[in-house]
């Protein structure tokens, strides 16, 4: 069980994590590929995400062609996307002023994945 600041808890049922890894370990190639391909056909991933930085970080571009150029396009020389992160100071919240710098976010990053994805996913 871990925790984040103010008061959020998690846990992680880690026995049925290394029991799935188990699962996944065992299965042969023609398995693992055919529950691949099973994924592939069920569910899409939602178009539209409420809450949180995901949806902060899909709100920033559609799904459409254009939407999609945008993402490809807003790559860096080092094959990321940069953007400004803001950041409160964990030990002094409120009463030091966020920090802003550029740098690579996961949200972002998950963002801009989950379109591409869902669109290639729908072109096939």
């Amino acid at each position: 069980e871990g925790s984040y600041p103010y008061g959020n808890k998690f846990s992680l049922d880690v026995e049925s994590m290394r029991r799935e890894y188990e699962r996944v370990k065992s299965l042969t190639t023609a398995q693992a590929r055919a529950e691949y391909e099973a994924s592939l056909t069920s569910e899409r991933l939602p178009h539209e995400v409420k809450g949180g930085y995901l949806a902060k970080a899909l709100s920033a571009t559609s799904q459409d062609a254009d939407g999609i150029a945008a993402i490809v396009e807003s790559l860096d020389d080092r094959g990321g996307w940069r953007e400004t992160i803001t950041v409160m100071d964990p030990f002094s919240p409120f009463t030091k002023p966020p920090r802003e710098f550029e740098g690579y976010s996961t949200g972002g990053y998950i963002g801009r994945m989950y379109r591409l994805i869902n669109f290639l996913n729908e072109s096939r």
